[in-house]
């Protein structure tokens, strides 16, 4: 894959559902480090990416994570979670491309491998979420921030618009009805999010950088519609203003004007839209519908503690979609996709590690049960698709009717890989090798020693309808599951003969029906 290849190859990815996780960063970061490390391989190797094998990625990582090591820049370390958190969902769909010689199976399993080395797991590093006094991350594909600049254009915007402001330009604004405290929030969030997130100072502007911002300006500051048909025309009149006076070149003036110009439509078109807003933008507008003094800081934790309970402020800003755990919003199709597609779950399911630590591979279990033996291997595929299950229970938790304690991914997620562990630890068994014989005495544990024995039978009842209804075990046998959970003792079954092999499982769960 040469620079062309990933051009061609890059629509595909930016529609694929893996791009999801990728989509807090701007695109050109994401395919700036695609092309960094297709560069690096192509030099090592001299091969394109058609033909990349699991050794030279393996490889590849490895050195982007010893050059981080000994770099000696303390944001190194940054810089290597971000390149991760790009690499490995991509990586992990040019696998399943096969458009080269990469496997799926032992991608996944060097990653994980590579994280528990690294400490890393994949997650996207919140850089828009460091405020402007703080030191921005150094990316190699921009200028590196500096506190100076960034305290600089503060200071002369700020100059520009306290001229402004008693010019005659903006008493004709003011008649509009846009208030000062509009355009000087609208405006100190431009210059600063075109500095921190593109490196553009007001004097250098592109139209694709304003575009970006007045996304963001969308997403996330407290102006509405009607607010921005007003505030941001006045921003471009102040703009006009500041070439007038000769602090900022009047061509560029006249320009930024007729960007503005022609993004406020489109802008004004996607503030009306509340799906299009941040989540902490929808949280600030859901109080002030309900009413809640946003000084008064107990009624706001009290509401943020019934979001977290509830398991977000709304399931998905998508109609018929969902909302993950982390805040990625899927589509209805993107969510019967998931649901649809192991490689996704496994992908998805892995950033929601409950356990980072593996505590569980360190807890008591047997050696040996029923002629089979334990083994770490066997032990972390059937806590890792314990998650896989929870992450489905909890995205179908409207469909099962889960109670209130359910309806929060952390503690869904936690519960059924526990579930998962406990059986392995017992049985040496996986969640869909479950038998009627071993879930009746799951019940007895229910009723003798959960404090609250409904609650959890509600959610083993949903695991074994994931179970059944995605395919991993046959018709009708999560049924008999949950029927196992409170009648009597069940038929005598033989002990041997019943139980999957850890190979048919596996098998199973590769050619799950629906």
């Amino acid at each position: 894959m040469t620079s062309s290849d990933i051009e061609t190859a890059w629509p595909t990815f930016r529609a694929a559902t893996a791009y999801k996780v990728l989509e807090m960063y701007p695109e050109q970061i994401v395919k700036q480090v695609v092309f960094t490390f297709t560069s690096m391989l192509q030099e090592v190797n001299h091969v394109d990416a058609c033909q990349w094998d699991n050794q030279m990625v393996a490889e590849g990582l490895t050195v982007l994570n010893q050059q981080a090591q000994q770099d000696s820049d303390p944001l190194a370390l940054t810089i290597l979670k971000l390149n991760y958190s790009v690499l490995k969902p991509f990586l992990l769909f040019w696998a399943k491309a096969k458009e080269s010689q990469l496997q799926v199976k032992p991608i996944r399993q060097f990653l994980k491998e590579f994280e528990v080395v690294t400490g890393m797991d994949g997650s996207p590093i919140d850089v828009d979420a460091l405020s402007v006094q703080d030191p921005i991350p150094d990316q190699p594909w921009l200028a590196q921030w500096q506190e100076r600049t960034a305290n600089d254009i503060q200071r002369y915007t700020q100059d520009w618009l306290t001229a402004y402001l008693t010019s005659p330009a903006w008493a004709q604004d003011q008649a509009t009805g846009v208030t000062e405290d509009q355009l000087d929030r609208l405006l100190t969030y431009v210059v600063t999010q075109g500095y921190d997130k593109y490196r553009k100072t007001p004097k250098s502007w592109s139209k694709k950088v304003l575009a970006g911002v007045l996304d963001e300006v969308v997403a996330n500051l407290d102006l509405t519609a009607a607010e921005l048909s007003l505030t941001i025309p006045a921003m471009g009149h102040l703009l006009e203003f500041a070439g007038e006076q000769g602090w900022l070149n009047a061509k560029k003036a006249s320009t930024y004007q007729r960007y503005l110009t022609d993004l406020t439509p489109e802008t004004i078109e996607r503030a009306k839209d509340d799906s299009n807003f941040g989540p902490d933008k929808q949280i600030f507008n859901a109080m002030v519908a309900q009413g809640i003094d946003i000084e008064d800081e107990a009624a706001v934790r009290a509401f943020l503690e019934q979001i977290k309970a509830q398991g977000g402020l709304v399931d998905s800003k998508y109609e018929g979609g969902m909302r993950l755990p982390d805040g990625i919003d899927l589509t209805a199709d993107e969510y019967n996709l998931l649901l649809d597609d192991d490689d996704l779950l496994y992908t998805f399911a892995e950033r929601y590690e409950p356990d980072p630590g593996q505590d569980y591979l360190r807890k008591h279990h047997v050696m040996t049960y029923d002629g089979r033996k334990w083994q770490e291997d066997d032990a972390d595929s059937a806590h890792v698709f314990g998650i896989v299950v929870g992450l489905q229970v909890w995205l179908r938790r409207q469909d099962y009717q889960l109670s209130q304690q359910w309806q929060v991914a952390e503690n869904t997620l936690a519960m059924v890989a526990g579930v998962a562990d406990m059986l392995y630890s017992q049985h040496l068994i996986t969640l869909e090798q479950s038998t009627p014989a071993i879930w009746q005495e799951f019940g007895r544990w229910i009723q003798d020693a959960t404090p609250d024995p409904d609650g959890m039978r509600e959610l083993m009842r949903a695991i074994a309808h994931v179970l059944q209804d995605a395919g991993y075990m046959a018709p009708q046998a999560g049924d008999k599951l949950i029927a196992a959970l409170t009648t009597g003792q069940p038929k005598q079954q033989k002990k041997t003969g019943n139980v999957l092999s850890f190979k048919e499982a596996r098998k199973r769960r590769k050619h799950k029906k629906r």
